[in-house]
């Protein structure tokens, strides 16, 4: 438990030094509890083994020309709970008591329940790695160099903005491209025009929700109100009478950060060289309680299902075929993983556990470093994950406090700026070992996983001059590959899933012939 003298010098480290609006006391003081008493899982995950797209268990989804085979009259009853507009002997190709499906033909059913969908974005803290010198000049030391000016220039810009709103992409004219948040707007929003132009025109509630921090709240918030505006936005929000930028949110608490392991327990609160506390979102676990009551009113005003992902992604989308599947067999959930590559290095990986249940772990927090290592080694392809998760809202909600309960916390030690300090957090996809019947989808990492977790990895998606002056003097650089590979996603996703086109080096709607942007 917390000693009184501590309990006294937080109170006044949070009265003199700190906004107490920003900080949770009591929650802080149940982490240090839990910490000390040694009821963290501080402990790694027992990797039995590691399982890549050959596992029967896995639905490869990364490959042109997908198709799922299904018994016709369980998937038929599977879809009835959620909707009574499909029938399914319409589509595919019988045989027997069997049907088999495209991804095309799952990408239209999937439209029909798009009314059903809302999607949630976590957008935790003020994204503390994201500019941090320490952590992206690590990442790949001469390429930071050769980068340094434009990295000092966004970094003066951003630094103190919650990340969804920064930019998710530079222009190749070295201008900044629309935010991470405003693609995922304008992504739902003409898949909405789609539905309303196909099948009905339906209001469509509470398309989005969120995660913010008592950190970010104000500023996306404020953001919002300018997107109503947003050349990205504005023409879809009026032609599909949808106002996306009404997102429902609940706010993370923030908590303690805590002494490095190197100093010995028990821990104690960690304070800087000014002897300030380091304030920090608690993981985007946590949203499950923190999101507690819009999983609520979501099932109550008639959703069937969530998306759950991290903000940077920008292949964090709606994947219609993904919600197909999901309503067909029934599942509680469904996640996705793609292969890793040398910049997926902040992150979890799928892994079946000593008991032979699948898992994800944290390299580092919840995996060993040296357990990935030795397995990159040896050649194995290691499946990385997407942050993108799919969830039935009924099991969701009717689960919500076991889950809650049940997750691990995990504390992991940092060093960046701000010094050497730990970290206690809930790891949302951890969610997958409390779970008995979920889908992993196997997905292209260049259409599903575009993720900016630093600053460098969004340049070596937009590939800035900085960047491909150094890959032509660097051109056998692995990292120039896996940059040519992400550029290539980012073309294809702006192109496709957001109706935009490349002019004079910038990207922007495409214009349609009533002069509307699309």
């Amino acid at each position: 438990t917390v000693s009184p003298c501590l309990k006294i010098w937080i109170i006044k480290m949070v009265n003199n030094k700190t906004d107490h609006n920003n900080f949770d006391l009591t929650l802080s003081e149940k982490i240090l509890s839990r910490i000390n008493q040694g009821s963290t899982s501080e402990t790694k995950i027992k990797v039995r083994e590691i399982p890549s797209f050959e596992n029967k268990s896995i639905i490869n989804m990364s490959e042109n020309g997908f198709y799922r085979k299904f018994n016709l009259k369980t998937a038929q009853n599977c879809l009835k709970h959620f909707t009574d507009r499909v029938d399914l002997e319409d589509y595919g190709i019988r045989e027997g008591e069997n049907i088999t499906l495209s991804r095309g033909e799952l990408e239209k059913i999937g439209l029909y329940l798009l009314p059903l969908v809302s999607v949630g974005i976590l957008n935790g803290g003020a994204a503390t790695s994201y500019t941090d010198s320490l952590k992206n000049s690590s990442f790949n030391s001469s390429l930071f160099d050769s980068c340094r000016e434009e990295f000092e220039v966004l970094r003066s810009i951003y630094k103190n903005s919650p990340k969804g709103i920064t930019p998710a992409y530079i222009n190749s004219s070295n201008s900044h491209g629309a935010s991470f948040i405003e693609l995922k707007m304008r992504s739902f929003l003409l898949k909405i025009e789609q539905y309303k132009n196909k099948i009905a025109d339906e209001e469509f509630l509470y398309p989005l929700f969120q995660m913010t921090s008592m950190q970010t709240d104000r500023a996306l918030s404020d953001a919002y109100k300018k997107y109503k505006n947003s050349s990205y936005l504005k023409d879809l929000i009026n032609r599909t009478e949808t106002d996306i930028t009404s997102v429902l949110t609940e706010i993370q608490p923030l908590t303690a950060a805590f002494t490095h392991s190197s100093e010995g327990f028990p821990r104690k609160i960690f304070k800087n060289e000014e002897n300030e506390m380091l304030l920090l979102p608690g993981g985007h676990g946590q949203n499950f309680a923190v999101l507690k009551e819009i999983y609520k009113k979501l099932l109550k005003n008639g959703k069937k299902f969530v998306y759950l992902g991290n903000v940077d992604n920008i292949g964090f989308n709606i994947d219609l075929c993904e919600v197909a599947l999901l309503a067909l067999t029934g599942s509680e959930a469904g996640f996705d993983f793609a292969v890793k590559t040398p910049v997926d290095v902040k992150g979890g990986v799928l892994v079946i556990d000593e008991s032979g249940k699948f898992n994800c772990g944290d390299i580092g927090a919840s995996v060993s470093k040296e357990h990935i290592s030795e397995a990159e080694k040896q050649g194995k392809s290691i499946l990385f994950n997407c942050a993108t998760g799919l969830f039935n809202l009924e099991f969701r909600v009717r689960n919500i406090d076991r889950i809650i309960d049940s997750l691990p916390l995990r504390i992991s030690d940092q060093e960046k700026e701000s010094g050497r300090y730990s970290q206690a957090e809930q790891i949302s996809w951890e969610v997958i070992s409390l779970l008995d019947d979920f889908i992993i989808f196997g997905v292209n990492k260049y259409k599903r996983f575009l993720s900016s977790k630093l600053l460098m990895e969004n340049m070596l998606i937009s590939r800035p001059e900085c960047c491909c002056s150094y890959f032509r003097e660097h051109s056998e650089s692995s990292f120039n590959k896996i940059s040519e590979n992400l550029n290539r996603g980012l073309t294809e996703i702006l192109s496709g899933e957001m109706q935009m086109e490349n002019k004079n080096n910038i990207w922007r709607p495409v214009i349609n012939n009533s002069g509307s942007n699309l």
